[in-house]
């Protein structure tokens, strides 16, 4: 069965930012995360505040990552850069892991996201 993790990053790595996704919340990755869970899939779910710069070190991320075969990131104009780092480090620490965007962003800028 695939393990899967989903998340939204936040704005940026820094408490200040951190702090102003709780105004900005986004129930996608736990609705998501419910039907997968009712339809037999393991799931989890990472919350943006506990996102930070410990969170990208090798170690936290082979702990967190440990059998998960795919991240999914819920992504808007906002965590653009944040999740695009966040990628980059999941596919430079853990390259099996497979790594799904959608969102708003995703679904008005494809192009862009890509890049």
């Amino acid at each position: 069965m695939m393990k899967t993790l989903l998340l939204r990053a936040p704005r940026g790595l820094d408490e200040q930012s951190r702090m102003c996704d709780l105004t900005t919340f986004s129930l996608a990755p736990y609705h998501l995360a419910g039907i997968l869970k009712h339809e037999g899939f393991e799931v989890s779910t990472v919350d943006p505040v506990e996102i930070d710069a410990s969170f990208l070190s090798d170690a936290a991320l082979h702990k967190r990552l440990q059998d998960v075969d795919l991240v999914g990131f819920s992504m808007n104009t906002f965590n653009v850069y944040c999740t695009r780092t966040l990628v980059q480090r999941i596919k430079e620490v853990c390259p099996g892991v497979t790594c799904l965007i959608g969102g708003i962003h995703p679904s008005y800028y494809p192009e862009q996201t890509l890049r």
